[in-house]
C-alpha cells in the first residue's frame, strides 16, 4: 500500500517545474452569436480535448487527467565497485554482532525496498577489474534490468549475491554512466510525465572514471552532482541518496582504486541536496543503509508520493458547495466538510478561497483506480468538476 506522501523526515520536492495533481482552470472562448462556450481543460503542458457546447457561460467544467496519477518508477543506481566488498565494517555499532562488507547490508536494505509490487529497475554499474583503468571503468558494462510493472523481484537476482567477495565485486565506479542511463530509462518510461521518476542512487565508492584524465580510479568525478541537478532541474526527476559505510573523514592519497581526497559524509550531503528527496536532519540528509525499513518507507512513497487526492481549481469558483457538481470516473459524490474529510466520502473545500478541492475517503480511492504505471490509463477526465452547469437528461 503505498503511503502517498514523502517518507518519514523526508523533503520531497520533485523538481522545481513540477505540481502534485495540477489541473488548470479551463480557458473559455463565447461564441458572439450562438453563445456557445469551447473549454479548454489542460493539465500541465498538455492540452485535453476542447468541448463546445451550447451551454450559458456560467458555466465552468474543470477537469483532472490521470497522467498526472501516474505511478512514479524507481530506478537503482548501484554501486557494485571493489571497494564495496574488500572490507567489513561495524554496521549495527555492535561488538558482539560480526562486521560485514558494505555490499552485504546494501543488498539487505534492497531487499527491503524492492519488496514492493510497483514499477523497479535496476541500473548497475560494474568494472570488469581494477588493474586495467579502461576495463574498470568501461561503461558499457552497465547492467540495466528492464522495468517490471508487477514488482521489483528481478532487482536482487540482477546483482552478485548478499556475500559477493572481492573476486565478484571489481572495478572503479563509473557513476556517471549509471546515473545517465537511469535518466534515459525514465524519460522512455510508459505513460511517464515529467516529474515523476526518482533515481535511488546507493553508493559508498565516490563516482570515478572520468574521461581523460590520468588514475581515473584515483579521482572523483565531479560531473555526478552536475547530472543530478540536471536531471531535477531539466527532467523533474529526482535522486534520492543512500549512503553505505559513510565516515566522516577524508580519503587518503593511495592507489586504493577510490577517488582520493575525499570526505564521503560531505559530499552524500551535497549530492542528497541537489537531488531534491531527502532527509529533513540536521547533519546528514542523505539515507544510511543501515537503516532499510526507513529506507523502504521513503521508497514506498517515492512510488506514489508526487500522487495526492488535491485539486487545484485556478480563480476559485464563488458559488455554493451545493451548486458545484464532481464525479470521479463518472460517479458523483456530494460536498463534506473538511474537518470529515478523514472519515466520510466525497469531497470539500480546503479553504475559503475555494481555489483547492480535497477528495475524500471514496473518492480519493476511485482517483487513484488506475494508477498502475504500466496500464493504458482510459480515455476520460478523471475528476470532472461544473459549477453553474444545467444537469443532464
Amino acid at each position: 500500500m503505498c503511503a502517498c506522501g514523502p517518507g518519514p523526515g523526508a523533503v520531497a520536492t520533485h523538481g522545481e517545474s513540477t505540481e502534485t495533481s495540477t489541473t488548470d482552470a479551463p480557458d473559455e472562448s463565447t461564441d458572439a452569436e450562438t453563445g456557445s462556450v469551447g473549454v479548454t481543460s489542460t493539465t500541465g503542458a498538455s492540452e485535453t480535448t476542447s468541448l463546445e457546447t451550447d451551454l450559458p457561460a456560467a458555466c465552468q467544467t474543470y477537469e483532472a487527467w490521470v497522467p498526472q496519477l501516474r505511478m512514479a518508477p524507481l530506478v537503482h543506481v548501484i554501486d557494485r565497485s571493489a571497494r564495496m566488498a574488500d572490507h567489513t565494517y561495524d554496521h549495527d555499532l555492535d561488538p558482539e554482532t560480526p562486521e560485514r562488507t558494505p555490499w552485504s547490508v546494501l543488498h539487505e536494505a534492497l531487499a527491503y525496498s524492492t519488496a514492493m509490487a510497483y514499477g523497479h529497475a535496476a541500473v548497475i554499474a560494474p568494472g570488469l577489474g581494477a588493474d586495467d583503468d579502461a576495463q574498470a571503468c568501461a561503461s558499457e558494462q552497465l547492467v540495466v534490468a528492464q522495468p517490471a510493472c508487477a514488482d521489483g523481484s528481478h532487482v536482487l537476482p540482477a546483482l552478485p549475491p548478499a556475500d559477493a567477495g572481492p573476486d565478484e565485486l571489481v572495478g572503479g565506479a563509473p557513476l556517471v554512466a549509471a546515473h545517465d542511463a537511469a535518466v534515459e530509462l525514465l524519460l522512455t518510461w510508459p505513460h511517464l510525465h515529467v516529474g515523476s521518476g526518482t533515481i535511488v542512487l546507493a553508493m559508498h565508492t565516490p563516482p570515478s572514471c572520468e574521461p581523460g584524465v590520468s588514475d581515473p580510479l584515483e579521482r572523483l568525478d565531479p560531473r555526478l552532482l552536475e547530472r543530478v541537478t540536471q536531471a531535477r532541474e531539466q527532467h523533474g526527476i529526482d535522486t534520492m541518496v543512500v549512503g553505505v559505510d559513510v565516515t566522516d573523514a577524508t580519503s587518503p592519497v593511495e592507489q586504493d582504486g577510490a577517488p582520493d581526497g575525499v570526505n564521503l559524509r560531505v559530499y552524500l550531503n551535497e549530492l542528497a541536496l541537489a537531488g531534491g528527496y531527502y532527509l529533513d536532519h540536521p547533519e546528514d540528509q542523505y539515507f544510511d543503509a543501515r537503516e532499510p525499513v526507513a529506507i523502504a518507507e521513503a521508497l514506498d512513497s517515492l512510488a506514489c508520493g508526487v500522487v495526492g487526492c488535491t485539486i487545484p481549481i485556478e480563480g476559485g469558483l464563488m458559488g455554493e458547495p451545493e451548486d458545484v457538481s464532481l464525479s470521479v470516473y463518472g460517479e458523483a459524490f456530494e460536498p463534506i466538510a473538511i474537518e470529515d474529510c478523514a472519515d466520510e466520502d466525497g469531497w470539500a473545500w480546503t479553504d475559503e478561497t475555494r481555489t483547492e478541492l480535497e477528495l475524500c475517503g471514496g473518492a480519493c480511492a476511485r482517483y487513484h483506480l488506475h494508477d498502475d504505471p504500466c496500464v493504458e490509463p482510459p480515455e476520460e477526465p478523471a475528476v470532472v468538476v461544473e459549477h453553474g452547469c444545467p444537469a443532464e437528461p
